[in-house]
C-alpha cells in the first residue's frame, strides 16, 4: 500500500507504528460489512456498489488533496479518510456476487451450481489480480515516479471509472432495481 512510505516521509511514523493507522480502515471494514450484507440481502446490491465506487473515488481524491492544499495535511485527515475508505470498500466487495449472478441469469445462463462456482471463481480471480497488480503498478512504479498524492489521484480516477462503467451496465441492463440472490423460480423468470 502507498500509505506506509507516505507516513514515514511526512510524519516520521515507522513500520512499528504505521500499522495502527490501518486499524481504522480494517476496523471500519469489519464493522460495516454486516450492515452492507444486510442491505444487499434486502435487494440494494447494485446501489451499494455504486455508492462504494463513488465513495472510494471520493476517499482517494481527498487523500490526494493535501498535495494541492498543504494546510489540511495532517494525521487526522489521513485517518478519517482511511476510515471512509474502509466503510466504502466493504460495500463494493460484498455486492459483487449478487450483481454478477443477476447479470449471468439475465443473459441466459441456467441456475445451477456451475454458474455459482464460475461467478465466485471470476470474482476471486479479479480480486487476486487487483491485489497483485495494484501494489506493483500504483504502489510501486507509479508512486516511485509521481509520488503519493498523484498515486491517490490515479486510484481515485480508477474507482470513478469503475463506478461509471458499472453504473452504465446496470442502467442499460435495467439492474438498478432491487436485486436478490436468484433461486430456481427467479431464474426461470429471468430466462
Amino acid at each position: 500500500m502507498i500509505v506506509s512510505p507516505y507516513l514515514l516521509d511526512k510524519f516520521g511514523v515507522g513500520g512499528n507504528t504505521s500499522g495502527y493507522y490501518f486499524v481504522g480502515y480494517t476496523g471500519m471494514f469489519a464493522i460495516i460489512s454486516p450492515l452492507w450484507g444486510w442491505l444487499i440481502d434486502k435487494g440494494h446490491g447494485s446501489r451499494i456498489y455504486l455508492i462504494s465506487g463513488l465513495g472510494g473515488s471520493l476517499g482517494f481524491l481527498m487523500l490526494s488533496l493535501p498535495g494541492v492544499v498543504t494546510s489540511i495535511e495532517s494525521q487526522v485527515w489521513l485517518i478519517f479518510w482511511l476510515v471512509v475508505l474502509g466503510a466504502t470498500s466493504a460495500g463494493g466487495f460484498t455486492s459483487f456476487y449478487v450483481i454478477f449472478e443477476t447479470f449471468a441469469y439475465s443473459i441466459g445462463f441456467k441456475n445451477d451450481n456451475n454458474v455459482k462456482l464460475m461467478i465466485a471463481s471470476l470474482i476471486n480471480a479479479c480480486f487476486a489480480f487487483g491485489r497483485m497488480v495494484g501494489p506493483i503498478l500504483v504502489g510501486g512504479l507509479f508512486m516511485d515516479h509521481f509520488g503519493y498524492y498523484k498515486s491517490c489521484l490515479l486510484t481515485s480516477a480508477l474507482f470513478l471509472m469503475s463506478a461509471i462503467s458499472c453504473g452504465y451496465v446496470l442502467c442499460t441492463k435495467r439492474m438498478l432495481r432491487k436485486l436478490f440472490f436468484a433461486n430456481q423460480q427467479q431464474a426461470t423468470l429471468l430466462n
